[in-house]
């Protein structure tokens, strides 16, 4: 039986062997040295290059330290509220594995970039009843409308999802720790075309305090 199993084995690795001889398919790398890869770039500030590296490597095989190169990558891209929530989540995750200087460290990552955060407050009153709301195509929770919301730094998408259709009805552009307030009420009524400003004119801005 041993010997059935053996010989099994064998023709399986031989076959596996053709097939990447006959398509010149190389393997898969490790998540290990995607991480590996990524840390490297990341050491030559070649951040876009080193972020997706680090997504795949935590897609395959999740862990806290990878997260945590992934938080410090996006922060080096200048993606401050991605960064910030990742590091968040790094600190939640050490808290409840008892790792409490992974906590401590990650919290005080996310502390700095804290004050560095824009924030989208979302006008709840202009939302229709049984509408989802996107930004960046992340969908928002209603409890969140009408609470500043971090985004990342740059052009932001507003999206509204009616009946399963997304349709783009704003698109601003918003600065570290600038503050925005987005009416979302007027473009509805225009039916929805995209880049409509609404009615009482462009998105209110709040001075940083």
């Amino acid at each position: 039986m041993s010997m059935r199993c053996s010989l099994l084995g064998l023709v399986t690795c031989l076959g596996a062997l053709l097939v990447t001889a006959e398509t010149g398919a190389q393997p898969a790398p490790s998540a290990q040295a995607l991480f590996d890869e990524g840390l490297r770039l990341m050491r030559e500030q070649r951040f876009a290059d080193a972020c997706p590296l680090f997504e795949r490597s935590q897609n395959m095989a999740p862990a806290m330290g990878t997260k945590y190169r992934l938080a410090e990558c996006q922060a080096g891209l200048g993606k401050l509220a991605t960064a910030w929530t990742l590091f968040i989540e790094v600190a939640s995750d050490a808290k409840q594995r008892g790792k409490a200087d992974r906590e401590v460290q990650a919290r005080e990552e996310a502390d700095k970039l804290r004050p560095r955060l824009p924030r989208l407050i979302i006008s709840k009153a202009s939302v229709p009843s049984g509408a989802t709301v996107k930004v960046n195509g992340v969908a928002v929770q209603e409890f969140d409308l009408g609470r500043p919301l971090p985004v990342d730094p740059g052009k932001v998408a507003l999206t509204l999802e009616i009946g399963g259709k997304s349709t783009v009805i704003r698109e601003l552009t918003i600065a570290e720790q600038e503050t925005k307030t987005a009416d979302l009420g007027a473009p509805v009524g225009d039916g929805g075309r995209p880049g409509t400003t609404p009615k009482g004119g462009p998105e209110k801005q709040t001075p940083p305090t």
